[in-house]
């Protein structure tokens, strides 16, 4: 893969994330028009793994994500894990937004951040893959040319579980906004 392939795929998941979060925002507002909205600063989106903070509640908004970055469309079946993030750190998953909305087609469904943790570790299976498998542990690595552009090694750790593992902890939907 060259360099304009890995950018643009880059761009393609940064685009997704932010048109998720837009929409999660302009759908909360919909659903509830008399709650505050506002999104973090970007420190507490990088440290905290939070995006916004509506009602009573932080939030990290999760997009609709592919299996595998090869593939050509998303999977609203699965959700991707994140126990460290690409430097190593702790991922979102331990981060301190109360809640996680996932992106489906047509609304977002969110959990309980801890209740989502204590599932997925125990749905988890403590064995790398080196190709995405469902529950068990997956870390990607970059080529040397990827390390010397970034400055740092590959060093995340994630998983993907199925959206039917989660139905039972949903906390709460919130449809998308007709035209949103």
């Amino acid at each position: 893969m060259n360099k304009q392939e890995i950018k643009d795929r880059q761009q393609e998941r940064y685009n997704r994330g932010a048109r998720a979060e837009e929409e999660f925002l302009q759908s909360f507002q919909c659903k509830y028009p008399n709650e505050d909205v506002k999104k973090s600063t970007k420190q507490q989106d990088m440290f905290d793994h939070i995006d916004c903070f509506a009602g009573s509640n932080s939030y990290d908004i999760k997009s609709l994500k592919k299996k595998s970055a090869k593939d050509d469309s998303v999977d609203s079946n699965i959700i991707w894990i994140e126990f460290k993030n690409v430097r190593g750190n702790l991922g979102w998953l331990y981060g301190k937004a109360t809640r996680i909305a996932f992106e489906l087609e047509d609304k977002f469904i969110c959990v309980e951040r801890e209740s989502l943790r204590k599932r997925a570790e125990s749905l988890t299976i403590k064995k790398y893959t080196n190709y995405p498998t469902a529950y068990h542990l997956y870390g990607r690595r970059f080529s040397p040319e990827q390390e010397r552009d970034r400055g740092y090694r590959c060093s995340d750790v994630m998983t993907f579980i199925y959206l039917s593992d989660i139905k039972d902890i949903i906390v709460e939907e919130i449809p998308k906004c007709q035209g949103g």
